[in-house]
């Protein structure tokens, strides 16, 4: 691993699996750590303790995904915006691109705060238009 990490920033309550296994893969192809950031969709930290079990559920399959393709990771929940977190993370650690969840990428107002305060490259990722669609001879059917 070079030390360097990608951050992946979600919201904590949106399908995770599609991110997280694209996140997975891309550290893993760069062998690069993962650090990843949950929110809460109006950007505030957890208040309740059923907020909390859920986090911890979350951060759980997150962890136990990496652990299965070698990639080290660290989950970060908090009560600051998404961007002071990402901020505050940006400019402490040795973090190499931010990539965002589809939603987050879909939250305008986040996305272009992230991007203006960002000194490292921002990729976005789009939600899948094509659901339960099987492939067969090359055609979606």
């Amino acid at each position: 691993m070079s030390g360097k990490e990608i951050l992946y920033v979600s919201y904590k309550d949106e399908p995770l699996e599609d991110g997280v296994s694209y996140a997975i893969y891309l550290a893993g192809a760069l062998h690069e750590g993962l650090r990843v950031v949950l929110m809460n969709r109006d950007g505030a930290g957890w208040n309740s303790s059923s907020g909390d079990t859920g986090t911890a559920k979350v951060q759980s399959y997150i962890s136990e995904r990496c652990r299965k393709e070698g990639v080290k990771v660290t989950v970060h929940s908090g009560l600051l915006s998404t961007t002071s977190i990402v901020r505050n993370i940006i400019s402490r650690e040795k973090i190499d691109l931010v990539l965002l969840s589809p939603l987050v990428t879909h939250t305008r107002k986040v996305l272009n705060k992230l991007l203006k305060l960002s000194p490292r490259p921002v990729v976005t990722m789009a939600e899948a238009s094509i659901q339960n669609k099987t492939v067969e001879g090359g055609k979606v059917s």
